[in-house]
């Protein structure tokens, strides 16, 4: 027996809300709010250990964003990486090798090198000091970059509203458990920023062409989340998806044409050495850290998804 439109509708919406209810409790016992209430970062001073950075000098951001519960994770540790850049001033060491190659890229950016590097930059809040007055630019963050390619790439394969969903849904999934992973690594590698370094032992003059962000250097955020979203992407929407993102357009930077989510990822990743902000050795060793999460995302929700 087929029920009336309006029982139908009044179902759905009772529906409707009993989902979202549930969300909402779900949400309360995330340990956000606990969070909130935690001590602040306590600056250390052991040789390679992370200093605030110019130009506010900020303490350091969320330092305990791996109390946060994550959406599949079993442990905010799970993808911590088994290779790790250890800080070293030993001129053979991976870590010096790698802090000289930041020096020298940055040193050397040509005109393509810096218009991807503000391409990527997705800084929520670029500070601005003129004088005495000290202002915030507010852009687009990295994670709601990544939820604009997934909107562009359903609106250009005419994904139905079901399929679009699943899309927005395992993709926010994935950025969000690549913050809770990378932050995890971040306050426990506690390593060094190029800025800091080079000025200390290589050029005093010497400043990224990025702002660094107030925490950490190692694992790279943009290069987790982005690879994790990437890795997730590609699995719903195919492989070799060319696509034209116009996220950057009011924040001035045009738009980028990409043969595959997997190229958008690597370039962003590679964005943040451009910027001074990383080492080459972190941004590969985060893409890899990124592709784990994303797979394992996909495992866990969608496990019948083909993955490269």
């Amino acid at each position: 027996m087929l029920l009336p439109d309006t029982v139908v509708i009044k179902n759905s919406i009772q529906y409707g809300h009993t989902v979202a209810d549930s969300i909402i409790a779900w949400t309360k016992k995330d340990n956000y709010l606990k969070s909130r209430g935690l001590i602040r970062y306590v600056i250390t001073n052991k040789p390679g250990d992370w200093q605030p950075t110019p130009l506010d000098y900020t303490q350091g951001m969320e330092p305990h964003w791996n109390s946060i519960r994550p959406l599949t994770l079993t442990s905010p540790s799970q993808f911590a990486p088994k290779e790790k850049l250890v800080y070293s001033i030993s001129k053979k060491s991976l870590f010096y090798k790698t802090m000289m190659e930041t020096y020298r890229i940055v040193k050397n950016l040509d005109t393509l090198k810096k218009a991807t590097a503000l391409y990527w930059d997705d800084n929520p809040n670029v500070s601005e000091n003129i004088g005495h007055l000290n202002y915030f630019i507010h852009k687009i963050s990295p994670g709601g970059h990544w939820i604009m390619i997934a909107q562009q790439a359903c609106m250009k394969k005419n994904v139905p509203v079901t399929k679009s969903s699943q899309v927005y849904t395992l993709t926010a999934i994935g950025i969000f458990d690549a913050f809770i992973s990378c932050w995890d690594e971040k306050y426990r590698s506690n390593l060094i920023r190029p800025i800091t370094i080079i000025n200390r032992l290589v050029d005093r003059n010497w400043v990224p062409y990025l702002q660094t962000p107030p925490f950490p250097e190692f694992t790279s955020g943009h290069s987790a989340l982005s690879n994790s979203a990437a890795t997730i992407l590609t699995a719903l929407l195919g492989d070799d998806f060319v696509f034209t993102d116009k996220t950057e357009i009011p924040f001035g930077q045009g738009t980028r044409t990409f043969n595959s989510f997997y190229e958008a990822a690597l370039q962003s990743s590679t964005s943040r050495v451009y910027g001074g902000i990383h080492y080459p050795e972190t941004a590969r060793i985060s893409v890899l850290q990124g592709k784990a999460i994303g797979k394992y995302v996909l495992h866990i929700l969608y496990p019948e998804a083909t993955i490269k």
